[in-house]
Protein backbone atom coordinates (compact mmCIF):
# COMPACT_ATOMS: atom_id res chain seq x y z
CA UNK A 1 0.00 0.00 0.00
CA UNK A 2 2.51 2.69 1.13
CA UNK A 3 6.25 2.58 0.50
CA UNK A 4 8.04 2.83 3.39
CA UNK A 5 11.62 4.97 3.92
CA UNK A 6 13.73 6.15 6.75
CA UNK A 7 12.43 9.04 8.42
CA UNK A 8 16.28 10.63 8.39
CA UNK A 9 18.13 9.54 6.06
CA UNK A 10 21.72 10.67 6.26
CA UNK A 11 25.78 9.73 6.02
CA UNK A 12 27.28 12.34 7.89
CA UNK A 13 27.12 15.09 10.48
CA UNK A 14 29.19 18.07 9.05
CA UNK A 15 31.02 19.37 10.96
CA UNK A 16 31.36 16.56 13.69
CA UNK A 17 31.99 13.74 10.94
CA UNK A 18 32.57 14.87 7.80
CA UNK A 19 32.90 13.04 5.08
CA UNK A 20 35.11 13.81 1.85
CA UNK A 21 31.61 14.44 0.37
CA UNK A 22 29.81 17.11 2.91
CA UNK A 23 32.41 19.30 2.90
CA UNK A 24 29.80 22.38 3.43
CA UNK A 25 27.07 22.94 6.05
CA UNK A 26 24.28 22.10 3.76
CA UNK A 27 25.68 18.96 2.13
CA UNK A 28 22.33 17.01 0.91
CA UNK A 29 22.94 13.87 2.99
CA UNK A 30 24.03 16.03 6.09
CA UNK A 31 22.64 13.73 9.24
CA UNK A 32 21.22 17.31 11.12
CA UNK A 33 20.54 18.60 7.81
CA UNK A 34 18.20 15.89 7.01
CA UNK A 35 16.71 16.11 10.23
CA UNK A 36 15.84 19.49 10.66
CA UNK A 37 14.06 19.62 6.89
CA UNK A 38 11.39 17.17 9.28
CA UNK A 39 11.49 18.60 12.47
CA UNK A 40 12.51 22.48 11.34
CA UNK A 41 15.21 24.60 13.01
CA UNK A 42 15.36 24.99 16.81
CA UNK A 43 14.43 28.66 18.22
CA UNK A 44 15.02 27.91 21.42
CA UNK A 45 18.05 28.09 23.50
CA UNK A 46 20.80 25.84 22.92
CA UNK A 47 22.72 26.68 26.31
CA UNK A 48 22.13 23.13 27.00
CA UNK A 49 23.93 21.88 24.21
CA UNK A 50 28.02 21.31 25.60
CA UNK A 51 30.09 21.64 22.58
CA UNK A 52 30.27 25.41 21.26
CA UNK A 53 31.00 23.68 17.53
CA UNK A 54 27.75 22.17 17.36
CA UNK A 55 25.74 25.22 19.12
CA UNK A 56 27.34 27.75 16.40
CA UNK A 57 26.33 25.04 13.85
CA UNK A 58 23.29 25.06 14.40
CA UNK A 59 22.72 28.69 15.34
CA UNK A 60 24.33 29.17 11.64
CA UNK A 61 21.42 27.25 10.02
CA UNK A 62 18.74 29.28 8.13
CA UNK A 63 15.50 28.91 9.71
CA UNK A 64 13.34 25.81 8.21
CA UNK A 65 9.64 24.90 9.13
CA UNK A 66 8.40 21.96 10.97
CA UNK A 67 7.53 19.61 7.92
CA UNK A 68 4.19 17.96 8.71
CA UNK A 69 4.65 14.30 9.86
CA UNK A 70 0.73 13.28 8.49
CA UNK A 71 1.50 14.68 5.41
CA UNK A 72 4.98 12.67 5.35
CA UNK A 73 3.41 9.50 6.51
CA UNK A 74 0.16 10.24 4.67
CA UNK A 75 -1.15 6.09 5.14
CA UNK A 76 -0.11 6.24 9.21
CA UNK A 77 -2.92 6.25 11.42
CA UNK A 78 -2.80 9.39 14.07
CA UNK A 79 -1.81 7.23 16.97
CA UNK A 80 1.59 6.74 15.07
CA UNK A 81 2.19 10.11 14.10
CA UNK A 82 1.68 11.41 17.78
CA UNK A 83 3.89 9.15 18.83
CA UNK A 84 7.06 10.02 16.51
CA UNK A 85 5.62 14.00 17.35
CA UNK A 86 6.13 12.79 20.86
CA UNK A 87 9.64 11.08 20.62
Amino acid sequence: PHERSALFPGSSCFPLSPSADDAHLNAPYDQLSTIVRVIGTSQGDLSWIENEELREYLRAMPFVARTSLMKLYPGASQEAVDLLEWM
